[in-house]
Formats: C-alpha cells, structure tokens, sequence
C-alpha cells in the first residue's frame, strides 16, 4: 500500500471516529481527545491529518450539509412544483428530526467553521441546499402556485418558517410523536404556502 493510501485511509479513519463521537456529543461536546479514543490513536496521530479541531469540524459541517442535499433532493419526486415544494419541506422534516446533531452543528451553533451568510453567499449560489429550495421556490413562481417575487426572499421567509419548527420539534415542543409532529408540520407549511400564493 503506498504511504498516501495509507494516509488517506487514516484520515477516513478518524473522520468516522469523529462522527461517531460528535453524534454522540454534538460540536459543543466534541473535543480531539474524545475523537483519539474513538479512533484508538493518540491525539497528536490527529495532527497529521487535521490542523485542529476547527478543521475537523468544518469537514463533519460538509458531510452534514451534503446529508441534507441528499434529503431535500427527495423533492425532485413529486409530479409538479406544488408537490415538489411541499416534499422539500418534508425532507426538512425528516433530516431535522433524524439527524439531529447534524441539524444543531450546520443550524443551531453560532460560528461553526464553513457557513454562508445570507444574502451575499446565496445570491453568488454558494449554498447548494438552500438553491434547492430556491429552485423549488422560483418554478411555483413561474407555475402559478406561489405569487411573483424574489426567489431568494421568500426561499428565506420559508427556511425561516421550517427552521424555527423543527428548532421547536427537537425541543419537544410537540410531543414524542412524530408522526403528529409532521402532520402539524405539513399543514403549517401548507398554509404558509396558500399565504404566498397568488
């Protein structure tokens, strides 16, 4: 085995120890000490691969945002723009209350390494996952199904909306069900919908 393979199976390696250890932890809990014993190295071992903690975090932010890419892109199923829309909103849903370490690190954490900032980044397109949604957003506009308006701001006025629900879901503000916690959840941003709608 050559020495880069080497390397980068080691690095593999401890990127899944980490991910390990920030499911169980989350980013405030996660430390590179915790990360060592997961991965059955020594923590300086770490170094070689990773510049600190900061680096390894902002490689754990890229996995869960490419986890949530995977989720929203469930909206391509449905059979118009309507649809397509409300079943972004549910892959929301379902990333925000099955990956819910992900959900608080790229969310709910101020300063996490790697994150864009609104309008700015969005407008360039750096954001994959929320031009999905403004994608979703700009073809109800032109379908009919959401009034005329700037893509971005309402893709932002229904992120917000989501956001603060499943900011509400995960603090059990709605109970254990989550059943009944994604029927609210669709009515909500079905109504939110109709109140965008032309």
């Amino acid at each position: 085995m050559r020495p880069t393979q080497r390397h980068g199976e080691a690095r593999e390696h401890i990127l899944s120890a980490a991910l390990e250890h920030f499911r169980s932890v989350g980013a405030r809990g996660l430390t590179m000490a915790g990360v060592a014993g997961r991965a059955g190295v020594t923590a300086p071992a770490i170094y070689r691969h990773f510049a600190g903690k900061q680096e390894l975090l902002r490689e754990l932010v890229q996995q869960g945002f490419d986890l949530l890419a995977g989720y929203l892109a469930r909206g391509l199923e449905g059979k118009d723009a309507r649809e397509r829309l409300l079943l972004t909103g549910d892959a929301y849903f379902d990333f925000a209350a099955e990956q819910p370490r992900y959900y608080e690190t790229i969310f709910l954490i101020p300063d996490v390494p790697g994150l864009n900032r609104f309008p700015e980044d969005f407008q360039r397109g750096r954001s994959l996952t929320f031009q999905i949604l403004a994608d979703r957003v700009r073809e109800c506009m032109v379908a009919g199904v959401l009034k005329a308006g700037e893509p971005l701001d309402v893709s932002l006025t229904i992120w917000a909306h989501a956001h603060g629900f499943m900011a509400l879901h995960n603090l059990g503000r709605f109970g254990k069900d989550r059943g009944k916690a994604r029927a609210i959840y669709r009515s909500s941003f079905a109504r939110l919908m109709k109140g965008l709608g032309p």
